[in-house]
């Protein structure tokens, strides 16, 4: 059964704010986590770096593992119609 304009268009929609979210969150996570060890070692600006780029690293995984079955899922319905 094929969904629905509408359904289709939320879903699309949700799957935006969630990887959105992840992305930003996990690279907040970092720098904050980052700073706070960094504070401790009497370099808050570098650990804030450091931490940034480790958050950004980790949200791109975070991204890639949330479309894995996505992904699966469109494989799995075939080619669509009109390519």
């Amino acid at each position: 059964m094929k969904p629905r304009r509408s359904q289709s268009l939320w879903r699309t929609a949700a799957l935006v704010s969630t990887l959105s979210g992840e992305f930003v969150g996990s690279v907040l996570v970092g720098v904050y986590v980052g700073r706070a060890l960094g504070a401790e070692l009497g370099q808050a600006s570098v650990g804030a770096a450091l931490g940034g780029l480790g958050g950004f690293a980790l949200a791109w995984y975070a991204v890639f593992r949330t479309l894995r079955p996505f992904l699966r899922e469109e494989d799995s319905r075939g080619p669509r119609e009109g390519r």
